[in-house]
């Protein structure tokens, strides 16, 4: 370690103990260093053996409505939960660091899964540009691009686009929410997928349609298959 390093840490460290910044979970305790949640918040989270279990209950949103070749969340989440709390200072608040935060940890389970296996290319649900110039960015970008630090497969977030601004499917009922995204998606270059792999990422899997919908539109671009990743779903 080089003297400008090491004085660099000791400064960093002073900061973060005269201001240490707080769990993004629960907003009380101090997170653990270069982290955003607290070590009680961490080993409190509610994991899914998804990246374990070929059959799991985010694979049986899509059966028999689409051929993904497999799903995984991250967390499960209820309503009124630390886990929805921390969605939505995510997609809200402006926490983006949540997003990369847990793509990062989602990458680390695939790395040790069987059952996703070198995806070539990272593609996050879109949101309409509208929206994203309102809040900043794409959760699902962000989460994309924490998988990506990790296991070094490009983000492509240029081709499927949000083309038509659907509002909040949180009241919707899943028949509902299909028709709500139903033809809201574009593909600007449909040679872009050809014979690839794409790991398709979104933050929430609630009732799967979103998913669903882009998925459709994806396979019109001729993938070797399409697999899904979320940082939660829904209980």
């Amino acid at each position: 370690m080089s003297i400008s390093t090491f004085f660099k840490s000791l400064i960093d460290d002073f900061i973060y103990t005269i201001f240490p910044s707080l769990c993004l979970m629960c907003n009380e305790d101090q997170p653990v260093k270069d982290g955003i949640l607290c070590f009680h918040c961490l080993s409190s989270l509610p994991l899914t053996d998804h990246f374990e279990i070929r059959e799991n209950d985010a694979l049986e949103h899509f059966e028999g409505r689409i051929q993904i070749s497999q799903a995984a969340s991250l967390l499960y989440f209820q309503k009124d939960s630390d886990i929805q709390n921390l969605l939505h200072n995510l997609k809200y608040k402006g926490q983006d660091s949540i997003g990369t935060f847990f793509g990062q940890r989602i990458a680390e389970k695939m790395e040790k899964s069987p059952y996703f296996v070198n995806p070539d290319v990272i593609v996050p649900i879109p949101i309409h540009t509208k929206k994203e110039r309102i809040r900043g960015y794409n959760q699902s970008t962000l989460i994309a691009n924490g998988i990506s630090d990790v296991l070094k497969i490009p983000v492509v977030d240029d081709v499927l686009i949000k083309s038509t601004n659907t509002g909040s499917q949180t009241s919707l009922h899943r028949s509902e929410r299909v028709k709500n995204v139903t033809n809201s998606f574009e593909i600007l270059d449909q040679s872009a997928f050809s014979g690839r792999h794409i790991l398709l990422v979104d933050d929430v899997l609630t009732t799967g349609a979103t998913l669903e919908v882009a998925a459709q539109q994806l396979l019109t671009c001729n993938p070797s298959k399409i697999s899904v990743v979320t940082l939660a779903i829904a209980r």
